[in-house]
């Protein structure tokens, strides 16, 4: 079983501004309840232990909020990055590396709300895969998807049937083997593996929303039927 988890929460928001001015998005509540508490309440459910979060824009108030992880049954690590240049999401990662001591992680955005079952990660054995993506029918507001995926599950190219990496799956350390620390996105690393196979995937298709302007928001609370009263972000 995968003990460890990372939770990507440092970018800007920069589209759910002015809201996130004075709040870091992953800290934006619906119904009372930050993006990232929910995904760590989850995480803890599916048996991870230690979750790393690192940190970019108004990252202290991300500790401040979260402690330790005791309240919610795991541990919690955190690494600040350059608030003005994080290290996007392959850097992100690449900065910490060494914490995953060489072994299998979940990796998800902050900013994902999803009713995805993540036990099935959390047990899933990469099989000397690089990586094993959780992969989403693309959404109207997407011209065009990621992936496609073959009867085997191993992704290739998008052709007419595609969908779109919905931001969370399992991951191994060596995915970053010749990377140099720095800023780089994770698709500098996604799309290359593809030509030698080494991408597997599985396909979610229920609720999954990814928070990351004002539109995404107002549909997730219309799918769960309240109003943007029912969130902080007025308030901010």
């Amino acid at each position: 079983m995968i003990k460890r988890a990372m939770i990507l929460a440092a970018g800007y928001g920069k589209r759910l501004q002015p809201f996130t001015k004075k709040v870091p998005k992953p800290l934006l509540e619906i119904q009372g309840e930050g993006l990232i508490q929910r995904q760590i309440k989850a995480l803890a459910v599916a048996g991870i232990e230690d979750i790393m979060i690192n940190l970019g824009h108004l990252g202290p108030q991300i500790p401040k909020k979260l402690g330790d992880g005791k309240a919610f049954g795991v541990r919690l690590h955190y690494h600040q990055e350059p608030e003005k240049a994080p290290f996007e999401t392959g850097g992100g990662v690449r900065a910490v590396l060494d914490w995953f001591a060489d072994q299998p992680f979940i990796l998800s955005s902050a900013d994902i709300w999803s009713d995805y079952d993540w036990a099935k990660l959390a047990a899933h054995k990469l099989d000397g895969k690089y990586a094993h993506l959780v992969l989403y029918p693309k959404p109207k507001w997407l011209d065009k998807g990621d992936f496609s995926i073959s009867e085997g599950g191993v992704l290739e190219k998008p052709s007419d049937t595609c969908f779109t990496y919905a931001n969370f799956g399992v991951f191994h350390p060596r995915f970053w083997d010749g990377t140099a620390e720095g800023h780089f996105p994770l698709k500098d690393l996604l799309f290359p593996a593809l030509d030698q196979k080494q991408l597997s995937g599985e396909i979610y298709e229920g609720p999954w929303f990814n928070i990351g302007c004002r539109q995404r928001l107002a549909e997730l609370c219309a799918h769960l039927g309240i109003g943007l009263d029912k969130t902080n972000i007025d308030q901010v």
